[in-house]
């Protein structure tokens, strides 16, 4: 064998070697300990708020199934639905999503199935939606929910379209928006989404 060439491959063995005898790293570029498994980064939390994170100051009033538009501002993915519900007694509501059709409500996308919140029910509360949503920036999306009893969510005076229906039977939201159209209220709904 050609000296250079035996040097060359000499070389070659004591650097894979080497390269051998360096610790592992894990997804975060720290070392891992001989016997121990590499750890993966943690996942971003799913914080982004996307509708009305606000408490609304007067009551819905009647048990319709409503929804209100939100523009989508970035790519993301809404995995939840949050709902203030406020009542002295029992609330049951049920969340969802729906594309859009031009100034309403399309079809419906994910939902949550129905929700009951203990007496006192005076809160925010989150459900998982039934599968995440892929959100295109600059899309309009609908949220909705139903609850009864009359009264147990919440709403502000706010000029935007919202759009309503009879609430139909817990279990399953409509699969697509057959109501009216409307203005003049933004509902304590909102998505949580993740990058």
């Amino acid at each position: 064998m050609n000296r250079s060439v035996w040097i060359s491959l000499s070389l070659f063995g004591i650097f894979a070697l080497a390269l051998l005898a360096l610790p592992a790293c894990d997804s975060t570029d720290h070392p891992v300990a001989p016997g121990q498994e590499a750890r993966s980064a943690p996942s971003a939390p799913c914080s982004g708020v996307f509708g009305n994170n606000t408490v609304g100051t007067a009551f819905t009033g009647v048990t319709d199934l409503f929804f209100y538009p939100v523009v989508s501002a970035a790519v993301s993915t809404l995995t939840q639905i949050s709902v203030y519900t406020s009542s002295t007694s029992a609330v049951t509501y049920e969340a969802g999503v729906y594309s859009n059709n031009g100034t309403q409500p399309w079809n419906l996308l994910a939902e949550t199935g129905p929700q009951t919140v203990s007496a006192p029910a005076t809160l925010w509360n989150t459900a998982t939606l039934d599968h995440a949503i892929a959100l295109s920036a600059g899309v309009t999306y609908w949220l909705a929910y139903e609850a009864t009893p009359a009264n147990s969510a919440r709403d502000n005076s706010a000029v935007i379209a919202y759009c309503y229906q009879p609430q139909g039977a817990f279990g399953t939201l409509a699969p697509s928006f057959t109501g009216t159209v409307s203005s003049g209220f933004i509902f304590s709904v909102y998505g949580i989404t993740c990058p």
